[in-house]
């Protein structure tokens, strides 16, 4: 599965995930509904990629690595299933807004 032209390594099942919102509420808040752990070809960078409804790319966090991306989304909830080499998240509430 590619997403902005990057590469998925793993993606959560469709979920409320929190919002991400503008610092001036000059745009309105989005639902984050998909988290997406992705990879671009030809770069060692790894993000995590925060996606509304329908699976497009609103916001983006960069680690060095899979294992850092894991722990951010730990960070965020600790209630995160991993099967078969795929994230499952399953986040209650999560405000992105200073992510």
């Amino acid at each position: 599965m590619i997403l902005d032209g990057a590469e998925v390594i793993a993606i959560s099942k469709k979920d409320n995930f929190g919002v991400i919102k503008s610092s001036d509420s000059s745009i309105k808040p989005i639902p984050v509904k998909y988290i997406a752990i992705c990879k671009y070809e030809d770069d060692n960078t790894i993000y995590a990629f925060l996606c509304n409804d329908k699976l497009e790319v609103e916001q983006d966090s960069i680690f060095d690595s899979v294992e850092d991306a894991k722990r951010y989304t730990l960070d965020k909830n600790k209630n995160v299933i991993w099967e078969n080499g795929f994230i499952y998240i399953n986040f209650d509430v999560v405000d992105f807004q200073d992510s």
